[in-house]
């Protein structure tokens, strides 16, 4: 009981910026944290008050350090709103870091915070090891879930339950276990849910539906997460994903790609699955085109173009890239490249994903 208690104490501590840095040994080098991308994201619109209130303490201020990094229009207001409220956690490592940041946009000279408490100034280490030493997280959890209170006692365990899976599936994402990560965030409850500040169900809701956009067949789409109760409630809290995961599901291709690139720039700016968007985008792209083909003896290249909104000669090279990986066994006719003949469709195994037809 004391290990569950304990790691949803800790995780609301860290958030808030609460912990005593000095509890933990752990350098911040030990960052297993390895996913990151270099990208840049242009947005027209972006609501960051709104955005930021939906989170506390140091999940805040390291969303919107995440926003200042990959969105050059956004960058300062990122900043500034940090910054803000950086102060109230009284980390003065940390307000250095955004003072610092905010210089280089445009020289602009902060007052000093010469009264924050320099012992504060290691909690991003504490953060670090809960929310980006996965390997750490993934540990601690099992410990939790494995003592002999929690045995004895179900309905402890049940009340953080979500909590712990989620936090696994973060571990997951980050490990780039997408399918894994999945299956954990489709266990997530909303009535037993306790986010600690990390995660909000509307971003459970994102990572579990499309970590199973992109690894789950349909058969598995229906069955764990269109029909699934309990995940069902977060799915609501975002229409465009659920919306996507249905399309896929009744094989409306082109909506659901169409869906899913219109929230794709906010989808960006997340830091947890922001550096994966452009994998799983492929991957679910990929898959639809698979189940596209899968009912055909041959396919008409052109209307196939129409329907992934892409040009012939873009599409005849994603059609040669899945042949070559071994996704689909197939050819494209040589003299007017324009039909594709499908030598074979029965059940395809590949790396990242099953396909049944």
């Amino acid at each position: 009981m004391a290990s569950l208690r304990s790691l949803n104490r800790t995780l609301r501590n860290v958030q808030a910026g609460a912990i005593d840095p000095m509890q933990v040994d752990t350098p911040p080098e030990e960052n297993d944290n390895n996913e990151e991308e270099l990208y840049e994201v242009d947005i027209d619109s972006f609501d960051l008050d709104t955005y930021a209130n939906n989170y506390i303490g140091l999940a805040r201020i390291y969303r919107l350090m995440y926003i200042a990094d990959h969105c050059p229009r956004l960058r300062s207001d990122a900043l500034r709103l940090a910054i803000s409220h950086v102060i109230t956690t009284m980390n003065a490592n940390l307000y250095r870091v955004l003072h610092r940041k905010l210089q280089q946009c445009h020289g602009n000279i902060l007052a000093d915070v010469t009264g924050a408490n320099p012992g504060r100034s290691r909690t991003s280490s504490v953060v670090g090891i809960y929310l980006r030493n996965w390997s750490h997280v993934t540990d601690y959890i099992i410990k939790a879930e494995s003592t002999p209170n929690c045995v004895e006692n179900p309905e402890l365990l049940t009340t953080y339950s979500s909590t712990l899976k989620c936090m696994t599936g973060l571990a997951e994402l980050a490990g780039r276990k997408y399918k894994l990560a999945a299956q954990n965030f489709l266990k997530a409850n909303l009535d037993n849910w306790d986010s600690c500040g990390v995660m909000t169900p509307n971003d459970i809701a994102i990572y579990g539906g499309l970590c199973a956009l992109a690894t789950f067949n349909r058969s598995e789409l229906q069955n764990k997460v269109i029909c699934n109760n309990s995940f069902k409630l977060f799915l609501e809290l975002e229409h465009e994903v659920r919306e996507a995961i249905f399309k896929f599901c009744e094989a409306k291709y082109e909506v659901c790609l169409k869906m899913l690139n219109k929230i794709k720039p906010i989808l960006l700016l997340d830091m947890y699955i922001g550096s994966h968007i452009n994998q799983l985008y492929s991957d679910i792209r990929s898959k639809a085109m698979i189940q596209y083909l899968c009912p055909y003896d041959s396919a008409d290249l052109r209307k196939m173009a129409l329907s992934f909104n892409t040009s012939l000669p873009d599409l005849e090279n994603e059609l040669v890239q899945l042949i070559l990986d071994g996704h689909i066994k197939a050819r494209i006719d040589s003299i007017n490249k324009v039909s594709l003949i499908v030598l074979d469709f029965q059940i395809f195994i590949v790396k990242k994903y099953m396909v049944y037809t």
